[in-house]
């Protein structure tokens, strides 16, 4: 397991840069297990249900989901623990209807507000050995789902919030800084 998984900030240019797809040429040259291997990492040890390839500086069309914590996930990627990696995500809205709720960002520490997301997605993707994904999501999962796709576009939560509603919250532990 990677020990040297660095969190991209708020302040820092990696994060509002679209990722480009798995499929594109030049992606040959990144390490693709590497970014999955730090990806499952910062989903561990930051404890999220999603981490995207930006958030750990790699560009490129990648989201780890934990299966642990999301059943949704667990059930349909037959997975009984741990992450699920996948290559290039897209999400569709469903139903036009949207779920208003507070969301946090690991890059953009103590902070949280108010985002309406569509409450019901089908989720495109490609496993890391290749299989094709194609999901559909309603709540928690199509949340989590939509923030990490929304990385990959240089979109942060903040882009989404009520500005009214954004607020700072007080420091839990030492260690939830992220660095």
């Amino acid at each position: 397991m990677p020990q040297d998984v660095r969190i991209i900030r708020l302040d820092e240019p990696g994060l509002r840069v679209p990722a480009t797809s798995v499929r594109d040429p030049g992606s040959d040259a990144i390490d693709l297990a590497a970014v999955a291997a730090g990806l499952t990492t910062a989903l561990t040890r930051y404890q999220r249900s999603g981490m995207a390839a930006p958030v750990i500086g790699t560009a490129v069309r990648m989201i780890a989901l934990d299966v642990d914590g999301m059943c949704q996930v667990r059930r349909l990627s037959g997975v009984a623990s741990g992450a699920v990696v996948h290559f290039d995500p897209e999400i569709t809205p469903l139903a036009g209807e949207m779920a208003e709720d507070y969301e946090t960002c690991v890059s953009i520490p103590r902070t949280t507000g108010l985002v309406a997301r569509p409450s019901r997605i089908r989720y495109r993707a490609t496993t890391s050995s290749g299989e094709p994904v194609d999901w559909e999501l309603f709540g928690r999962a199509a949340r989590v789902v939509a923030h990490q796709v929304d990385h990959l576009d240089g979109v942060l939560f903040l882009d989404h919030a009520d500005p009214s509603s954004v607020a700072s919250m007080p420091r839990l532990s030492r260690d939830d800084s992220g660095r």
